[in-house]
């Protein structure tokens, strides 16, 4: 998507460069030849121009289709996290925090800061909004999932005594439980509240009435 917008851009400068010349007059200095040259690179440019914003936008809707459908799968995941006795089911939360975490780095990856005129359009928000709230949940899902994967080594001391136990665990990943709890203060468990704002996404991206 970046190359397309670099070439939109080149592709634009040169539009705007050979206008310039002819609408300023110069056009009368030049030969004959260099006038067919001239018209030879407006011409293309201005294929290139409408070649790279079309490329621009089906690469684009592309990313957002991923990006939306991605979110729909990690949500799924995330009600798993709200399994109030998760020691019983320790593996399995460690699974899923896993999957959770793969998922959020393949998002973070699509997210494209080069979107254009994206404080102009609404679905460009909607998504970077969402980003942030992940980037936040993903700090205490990944050292959930570090704190899972000793859990499950089961450690013990030289007494025989497990070293890591569900209290120290539960209390290592508090935040993580607070956050999925009441997401912000909002009183919303987090799956609630971030399956309300994929909603609004997706009737963004499908261009629908909110």
């Amino acid at each position: 998507m970046k190359e397309h917008r670099k070439m939109a851009l080149i592709s634009s400068i040169i539009v705007i460069i050979v206008f310039g010349i002819y609408a300023s007059g110069l056009i009368s200095c030049i030969n004959g030849w260099t006038n067919d040259v001239l018209v030879g690179v407006f011409s293309s440019a201005i294929v290139l121009l409408v070649t790279s914003i079309v490329g621009y936008k089906i690469e684009e809707q592309k990313i957002l289709s991923q990006y939306y459908w991605n979110l729909v799968i990690l949500n799924k995941y995330i009600l798993i996290l709200s399994t109030p006795q998760f020691e019983e089911v320790a593996k399995e939360y460690y699974e899923t925090l896993k999957k959770i975490n793969e998922l959020l780095i393949i998002n973070f990856a699509q997210v494209d800061q080069s979107f254009c005129f994206y404080k102009l359009r609404k679905e460009i928000r909607q998504l970077l909004k969402i980003n942030n709230i992940l980037y936040n949940f993903y700090s205490e899902t990944k050292n959930a999932e570090v704190c899972f994967r000793y859990y499950l080594g089961r450690h013990y001391n030289d007494d025989g005594k497990i070293t890591y136990t569900s209290e120290k665990l539960r209390d290592d990943i508090k935040n993580l439980i607070k956050m999925t709890d009441d997401y912000d203060g909002t009183g919303k468990k987090f799956v609630i509240y971030l399956d309300k704002e994929i909603e609004e996404f997706r009737l963004l991206i499908n261009k629908e009435k909110l």
